[in-house]
Protein backbone atom coordinates (compact mmCIF):
# COMPACT_ATOMS: atom_id res chain seq x y z
CA UNK A 1 0.00 0.00 0.00
CA UNK A 2 1.25 3.45 -0.81
CA UNK A 3 0.93 6.52 1.36
CA UNK A 4 -1.30 9.10 -0.30
CA UNK A 5 -0.87 12.15 1.95
CA UNK A 6 1.62 13.69 4.31
CA UNK A 7 1.75 12.08 7.72
CA UNK A 8 0.76 8.70 6.23
CA UNK A 9 -2.90 9.68 6.31
CA UNK A 10 -5.19 7.20 4.56
CA UNK A 11 -7.68 9.03 2.35
CA UNK A 12 -10.87 7.45 1.01
CA UNK A 13 -13.58 8.61 -1.39
CA UNK A 14 -17.16 7.30 -1.10
CA UNK A 15 -19.15 8.10 -4.26
CA UNK A 16 -22.90 7.53 -4.20
CA UNK A 17 -24.72 6.90 -7.48
CA UNK A 18 -28.25 7.82 -8.52
CA UNK A 19 -29.43 6.39 -11.84
CA UNK A 20 -27.71 8.28 -14.63
CA UNK A 21 -27.38 11.48 -12.60
CA UNK A 22 -23.80 11.40 -11.36
CA UNK A 23 -22.32 14.81 -12.14
CA UNK A 24 -21.85 15.39 -8.40
CA UNK A 25 -19.20 12.66 -8.42
CA UNK A 26 -17.47 14.17 -11.44
CA UNK A 27 -17.31 17.55 -9.69
CA UNK A 28 -15.69 16.02 -6.63
CA UNK A 29 -13.15 14.04 -8.65
CA UNK A 30 -12.23 17.21 -10.56
CA UNK A 31 -11.68 18.99 -7.23
CA UNK A 32 -9.52 16.13 -5.98
CA UNK A 33 -7.40 16.37 -9.13
CA UNK A 34 -7.11 20.16 -8.79
CA UNK A 35 -6.05 19.84 -5.15
CA UNK A 36 -3.67 16.92 -5.71
CA UNK A 37 -5.70 14.71 -3.36
CA UNK A 38 -4.98 11.05 -4.11
CA UNK A 39 -7.11 8.32 -2.52
CA UNK A 40 -6.00 5.03 -1.06
CA UNK A 41 -9.56 3.70 -1.44
CA UNK A 42 -12.65 4.51 -3.49
CA UNK A 43 -16.11 3.05 -2.98
CA UNK A 44 -18.61 3.63 -5.77
CA UNK A 45 -22.18 2.55 -6.38
CA UNK A 46 -24.35 2.43 -9.50
CA UNK A 47 -23.41 5.06 -12.10
CA UNK A 48 -20.39 6.19 -10.07
CA UNK A 49 -18.70 2.93 -11.09
CA UNK A 50 -18.37 4.34 -14.61
CA UNK A 51 -16.94 7.65 -13.40
CA UNK A 52 -14.50 5.95 -11.03
CA UNK A 53 -13.30 3.92 -14.01
CA UNK A 54 -12.87 7.13 -16.04
CA UNK A 55 -10.96 8.73 -13.17
CA UNK A 56 -8.57 5.80 -12.76
CA UNK A 57 -7.87 5.47 -16.48
CA UNK A 58 -7.02 9.17 -16.65
CA UNK A 59 -9.86 10.35 -18.88
CA UNK A 60 -10.73 14.04 -19.17
CA UNK A 61 -13.70 13.97 -16.81
CA UNK A 62 -15.18 17.32 -17.80
CA UNK A 63 -15.07 16.47 -21.50
CA UNK A 64 -16.63 13.06 -20.86
CA UNK A 65 -19.44 14.64 -18.86
CA UNK A 66 -20.07 17.32 -21.49
CA UNK A 67 -20.36 14.60 -24.15
CA UNK A 68 -22.83 12.65 -22.04
CA UNK A 69 -24.98 15.72 -21.40
CA UNK A 70 -24.94 16.64 -25.10
CA UNK A 71 -26.15 13.13 -25.94
CA UNK A 72 -29.19 13.50 -23.64
CA UNK A 73 -30.55 17.02 -24.11
CA UNK A 74 -33.45 18.14 -21.92
CA UNK A 75 -36.42 20.21 -22.97
CA UNK A 76 -36.21 23.79 -21.67
CA UNK A 77 -38.28 24.84 -18.66
CA UNK A 78 -41.20 24.61 -18.04
CA UNK A 79 -41.30 21.50 -20.27
CA UNK A 80 -38.21 19.80 -18.80
CA UNK A 81 -40.27 16.97 -17.27
CA UNK A 82 -41.26 15.82 -20.77
CA UNK A 83 -37.63 14.80 -21.27
CA UNK A 84 -38.24 11.63 -19.26
CA UNK A 85 -41.13 10.72 -21.58
CA UNK A 86 -38.74 10.99 -24.51
CA UNK A 87 -36.24 8.87 -22.59
CA UNK A 88 -38.88 6.20 -21.93
CA UNK A 89 -39.83 6.07 -25.62
CA UNK A 90 -36.33 6.24 -27.11
CA UNK A 91 -34.08 4.91 -24.37
CA UNK A 92 -30.51 6.05 -23.68
CA UNK A 93 -28.10 5.45 -26.55
CA UNK A 94 -25.53 2.85 -25.62
CA UNK A 95 -27.12 2.15 -22.24
CA UNK A 96 -30.70 0.86 -22.60
CA UNK A 97 -33.72 0.81 -24.90
CA UNK A 98 -37.44 0.53 -24.06
CA UNK A 99 -38.75 -3.01 -23.70
CA UNK A 100 -42.53 -2.53 -23.64
CA UNK A 101 -42.94 -2.53 -27.44
CA UNK A 102 -41.08 -5.84 -27.68
CA UNK A 103 -43.14 -7.31 -24.85
CA UNK A 104 -46.46 -6.33 -26.44
CA UNK A 105 -45.41 -7.74 -29.82
CA UNK A 106 -44.37 -11.00 -28.16
CA UNK A 107 -47.79 -11.29 -26.53
CA UNK A 108 -49.81 -10.28 -29.60
CA UNK A 109 -50.40 -13.80 -30.91
CA UNK A 110 -50.57 -15.63 -27.58
CA UNK A 111 -53.76 -17.13 -26.19
CA UNK A 112 -55.77 -14.82 -23.91
CA UNK A 113 -54.54 -14.67 -20.28
CA UNK A 114 -56.21 -17.06 -17.86
CA UNK A 115 -55.69 -15.00 -14.69
CA UNK A 116 -55.38 -11.42 -13.50
CA UNK A 117 -51.71 -11.99 -12.67
CA UNK A 118 -50.99 -13.22 -16.18
CA UNK A 119 -52.78 -10.17 -17.58
CA UNK A 120 -50.59 -7.91 -15.45
CA UNK A 121 -47.49 -9.82 -16.57
CA UNK A 122 -48.36 -9.15 -20.19
CA UNK A 123 -49.57 -5.56 -19.97
CA UNK A 124 -47.14 -4.35 -17.30
CA UNK A 125 -44.12 -6.68 -17.32
CA UNK A 126 -41.34 -6.30 -14.75
CA UNK A 127 -38.88 -5.58 -17.54
CA UNK A 128 -39.47 -2.11 -18.98
CA UNK A 129 -35.92 -1.46 -20.23
CA UNK A 130 -33.39 -3.60 -22.12
CA UNK A 131 -29.71 -2.90 -21.34
CA UNK A 132 -27.61 -2.37 -24.47
CA UNK A 133 -24.05 -1.88 -23.19
CA UNK A 134 -21.46 -3.94 -25.05
CA UNK A 135 -19.87 -6.72 -22.99
CA UNK A 136 -16.45 -5.15 -23.59
CA UNK A 137 -17.55 -2.23 -21.39
CA UNK A 138 -17.76 -4.47 -18.32
CA UNK A 139 -14.51 -6.26 -19.20
CA UNK A 140 -12.62 -2.97 -19.43
CA UNK A 141 -13.93 -1.70 -16.09
CA UNK A 142 -13.11 -4.96 -14.29
CA UNK A 143 -9.61 -5.02 -15.81
CA UNK A 144 -8.95 -1.38 -14.84
CA UNK A 145 -10.17 -1.89 -11.27
CA UNK A 146 -8.11 -5.03 -10.77
CA UNK A 147 -4.91 -3.42 -12.03
CA UNK A 148 -4.99 -0.25 -9.92
CA UNK A 149 -3.31 0.01 -6.52
CA UNK A 150 -6.29 2.06 -5.28
CA UNK A 151 -8.64 -0.08 -3.21
CA UNK A 152 -11.96 -0.37 -5.06
CA UNK A 153 -15.31 -1.29 -3.46
CA UNK A 154 -18.69 -1.57 -5.19
CA UNK A 155 -21.80 -3.64 -4.49
CA UNK A 156 -24.64 -5.74 -5.87
CA UNK A 157 -27.67 -7.28 -4.17
CA UNK A 158 -29.49 -10.62 -4.35
CA UNK A 159 -33.10 -9.81 -3.32
CA UNK A 160 -34.01 -13.50 -3.03
CA UNK A 161 -31.50 -14.10 -0.21
CA UNK A 162 -31.10 -10.54 1.03
CA UNK A 163 -27.33 -10.86 0.69
CA UNK A 164 -25.33 -7.84 -0.38
CA UNK A 165 -22.16 -8.61 -2.34
CA UNK A 166 -19.23 -6.25 -1.81
CA UNK A 167 -16.86 -6.53 -4.76
CA UNK A 168 -13.22 -5.66 -4.12
CA UNK A 169 -9.84 -5.70 -5.85
CA UNK A 170 -6.70 -6.93 -4.08
CA UNK A 171 -5.82 -3.50 -2.68
CA UNK A 172 -9.30 -3.13 -1.14
CA UNK A 173 -9.12 -6.66 0.24
CA UNK A 174 -5.86 -5.83 1.99
CA UNK A 175 -7.25 -2.63 3.54
CA UNK A 176 -10.40 -4.45 4.67
CA UNK A 177 -8.38 -7.29 6.18
CA UNK A 178 -6.16 -4.81 8.01
CA UNK A 179 -9.25 -3.10 9.40
CA UNK A 180 -10.67 -6.39 10.69
CA UNK A 181 -7.30 -7.36 12.11
CA UNK A 182 -7.18 -4.16 14.16
CA UNK A 183 -10.83 -3.83 15.10
CA UNK A 184 -12.14 -7.37 15.53
CA UNK A 185 -10.02 -10.49 15.11
CA UNK A 186 -7.11 -11.84 13.12
CA UNK A 187 -8.93 -14.98 11.96
CA UNK A 188 -11.46 -13.01 9.92
CA UNK A 189 -8.65 -10.87 8.50
CA UNK A 190 -6.76 -13.93 7.30
CA UNK A 191 -9.91 -15.33 5.72
CA UNK A 192 -10.55 -12.06 3.90
CA UNK A 193 -6.98 -11.94 2.61
CA UNK A 194 -6.83 -15.53 1.43
CA UNK A 195 -10.37 -16.29 0.28
CA UNK A 196 -11.82 -15.15 -3.04
CA UNK A 197 -15.18 -15.11 -1.32
CA UNK A 198 -15.79 -14.43 2.36
CA UNK A 199 -18.72 -13.79 4.66
CA UNK A 200 -18.03 -10.86 6.95
CA UNK A 201 -19.95 -8.65 9.34
CA UNK A 202 -22.73 -9.70 11.70
CA UNK A 203 -25.02 -6.69 11.44
CA UNK A 204 -26.20 -7.14 7.83
CA UNK A 205 -25.74 -10.13 5.49
CA UNK A 206 -22.71 -9.26 3.35
CA UNK A 207 -20.41 -11.38 1.27
CA UNK A 208 -17.03 -10.42 -0.15
CA UNK A 209 -16.49 -11.20 -3.84
CA UNK A 210 -13.84 -10.51 -6.48
CA UNK A 211 -14.30 -8.00 -9.29
CA UNK A 212 -15.24 -9.69 -12.58
CA UNK A 213 -16.98 -8.40 -15.73
CA UNK A 214 -20.12 -10.30 -14.71
CA UNK A 215 -20.20 -8.62 -11.30
CA UNK A 216 -19.63 -5.18 -12.83
CA UNK A 217 -22.65 -5.86 -15.03
CA UNK A 218 -24.65 -6.97 -11.98
CA UNK A 219 -23.71 -3.79 -10.09
CA UNK A 220 -25.16 -1.75 -12.98
CA UNK A 221 -28.28 -3.93 -13.45
CA UNK A 222 -31.30 -1.76 -12.68
CA UNK A 223 -34.65 -3.13 -11.49
CA UNK A 224 -36.41 -2.03 -14.74
CA UNK A 225 -34.10 -4.44 -16.62
CA UNK A 226 -36.02 -7.39 -15.13
CA UNK A 227 -34.82 -10.56 -13.42
CA UNK A 228 -33.37 -12.61 -16.27
CA UNK A 229 -29.66 -11.78 -15.77
CA UNK A 230 -27.84 -14.17 -13.42
CA UNK A 231 -24.34 -14.62 -12.05
CA UNK A 232 -23.52 -18.13 -10.81
CA UNK A 233 -27.24 -18.89 -10.87
CA UNK A 234 -28.25 -15.83 -8.80
CA UNK A 235 -30.36 -12.90 -9.93
CA UNK A 236 -28.35 -9.84 -8.91
CA UNK A 237 -29.12 -6.13 -9.10
CA UNK A 238 -27.45 -2.76 -8.63
CA UNK A 239 -26.32 -2.58 -5.00
CA UNK A 240 -27.52 1.02 -4.64
CA UNK A 241 -30.96 -0.41 -3.83
CA UNK A 242 -29.45 -1.78 -0.61
CA UNK A 243 -26.77 0.78 0.17
CA UNK A 244 -26.05 3.96 -1.75
CA UNK A 245 -22.92 4.85 0.25
CA UNK A 246 -20.27 2.21 1.03
CA UNK A 247 -18.49 3.63 4.08
CA UNK A 248 -18.08 1.08 6.87
CA UNK A 249 -15.68 -1.08 4.85
CA UNK A 250 -13.26 1.86 4.77
CA UNK A 251 -13.18 2.40 8.55
CA UNK A 252 -9.39 2.14 8.52
CA UNK A 253 -9.16 5.48 6.67
CA UNK A 254 -8.19 8.70 8.43
CA UNK A 255 -10.68 10.65 6.34
CA UNK A 256 -13.57 9.69 4.08
CA UNK A 257 -14.96 12.24 1.65
CA UNK A 258 -18.61 11.27 1.20
CA UNK A 259 -20.04 12.48 -2.12
CA UNK A 260 -23.84 12.33 -2.30
CA UNK A 261 -26.39 13.23 -5.00
CA UNK A 262 -28.91 14.55 -2.47
CA UNK A 263 -28.84 16.33 0.85
CA UNK A 264 -29.85 14.81 4.17
CA UNK A 265 -32.90 17.05 4.35
CA UNK A 266 -35.70 17.57 1.82
CA UNK A 267 -35.52 20.86 -0.06
CA UNK A 268 -38.60 23.02 -0.52
CA UNK A 269 -42.24 22.23 0.27
CA UNK A 270 -43.26 18.66 1.04
CA UNK A 271 -44.76 16.64 -1.87
CA UNK A 272 -48.13 17.58 -3.34
CA UNK A 273 -48.24 15.08 -6.25
CA UNK A 274 -47.37 11.45 -7.02
CA UNK A 275 -43.98 12.09 -8.65
CA UNK A 276 -42.81 14.37 -5.86
CA UNK A 277 -43.79 11.65 -3.40
CA UNK A 278 -41.81 9.06 -5.37
CA UNK A 279 -38.84 11.42 -5.19
CA UNK A 280 -39.25 11.73 -1.42
CA UNK A 281 -39.52 7.93 -1.04
CA UNK A 282 -36.26 7.48 -2.95
CA UNK A 283 -34.45 10.07 -0.86
CA UNK A 284 -35.75 8.59 2.40
CA UNK A 285 -34.54 5.13 1.34
CA UNK A 286 -31.08 6.37 0.35
CA UNK A 287 -30.69 8.58 3.42
CA UNK A 288 -31.75 5.71 5.68
CA UNK A 289 -28.88 3.49 4.53
CA UNK A 290 -26.51 6.47 4.77
CA UNK A 291 -27.48 7.05 8.40
CA UNK A 292 -26.53 3.46 9.20
CA UNK A 293 -23.12 3.87 7.57
CA UNK A 294 -22.40 7.05 9.54
CA UNK A 295 -23.50 5.41 12.80
CA UNK A 296 -20.97 2.62 12.25
CA UNK A 297 -18.09 5.09 11.92
CA UNK A 298 -19.34 7.20 14.82
CA UNK A 299 -19.47 4.13 17.09
CA UNK A 300 -15.91 3.10 16.22
CA UNK A 301 -14.69 6.64 16.85
CA UNK A 302 -16.49 6.72 20.21
CA UNK A 303 -15.02 3.36 21.28
CA UNK A 304 -11.57 4.65 20.42
CA UNK A 305 -12.12 7.89 22.33
CA UNK A 306 -13.10 6.07 25.53
CA UNK A 307 -10.26 3.58 25.18
CA UNK A 308 -12.43 0.54 24.42
CA UNK A 309 -10.45 -0.02 21.22
CA UNK A 310 -6.79 -0.15 22.08
CA UNK A 311 -5.32 -1.47 18.83
CA UNK A 312 -2.15 0.50 18.04
CA UNK A 313 -3.02 0.89 14.38
CA UNK A 314 -6.61 2.05 14.80
CA UNK A 315 -7.30 5.50 13.38
CA UNK A 316 -10.01 8.02 14.12
CA UNK A 317 -12.02 8.42 10.90
CA UNK A 318 -13.15 11.92 9.94
CA UNK A 319 -16.17 12.23 7.63
CA UNK A 320 -16.41 15.16 5.20
CA UNK A 321 -19.74 15.12 3.31
CA UNK A 322 -20.13 16.79 -0.08
CA UNK A 323 -23.87 17.28 -0.69
CA UNK A 324 -24.88 19.25 -3.77
CA UNK A 325 -27.36 22.08 -3.33
CA UNK A 326 -28.87 21.71 -6.82
CA UNK A 327 -32.51 20.70 -6.38
CA UNK A 328 -33.09 17.63 -8.55
CA UNK A 329 -36.44 15.87 -8.73
CA UNK A 330 -37.88 12.52 -9.77
CA UNK A 331 -37.52 13.26 -13.50
CA UNK A 332 -33.86 14.21 -13.17
CA UNK A 333 -32.54 10.80 -12.14
CA UNK A 334 -31.20 10.09 -15.64
CA UNK A 335 -30.12 13.60 -16.58
CA UNK A 336 -26.86 15.29 -15.64
CA UNK A 337 -25.95 18.96 -15.72
CA UNK A 338 -22.77 21.01 -15.58
CA UNK A 339 -24.47 23.09 -12.87
CA UNK A 340 -24.51 20.04 -10.58
CA UNK A 341 -20.89 19.26 -11.46
CA UNK A 342 -19.70 22.79 -10.71
CA UNK A 343 -21.76 22.95 -7.49
CA UNK A 344 -20.04 19.78 -6.27
CA UNK A 345 -16.65 21.07 -7.45
CA UNK A 346 -16.99 24.24 -5.35
CA UNK A 347 -18.14 22.42 -2.21
CA UNK A 348 -15.47 19.72 -2.61
CA UNK A 349 -12.65 22.26 -2.84
CA UNK A 350 -13.84 23.80 0.42
CA UNK A 351 -14.09 20.43 2.17
CA UNK A 352 -10.61 19.37 1.06
CA UNK A 353 -9.14 22.64 2.29
CA UNK A 354 -11.00 22.27 5.61
CA UNK A 355 -9.52 18.83 6.14
CA UNK A 356 -5.99 19.87 5.21
CA UNK A 357 -6.06 22.63 7.82
CA UNK A 358 -6.41 19.88 10.46
CA UNK A 359 -3.33 17.98 9.26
Amino acid sequence: MTSTQKGDAIVAFSLGGLGGSNAHGVGFLLAAQDKGLKPAMISCTSGQIHWTYNYIRGANLREELEKQIAGMPKFPEPFADYSVMKLAMNGMTGVFKPALTNSWLENLFKLPPTSIEELYNRLLPARSMIPTRDESFFVEIADTFNKTDIGIFFNSINPSTGIEYVHVNEAAREYLAKSYEQLTDTRTAVFIREGESAVFGVDIPRRLEAITPEYVKAALWLLPYGCDFKVKGESLFDGVYRRQMIIREMAIADVIFVVRPQGYSWQGALPSNYFQMEDLKTELMLNGSYAGELSHIELLNYLRDIGAISSVGYRHTAIYPIEVKTNRGYFDYFFDSMETCDDSLTIARQRIDEWRVTQ
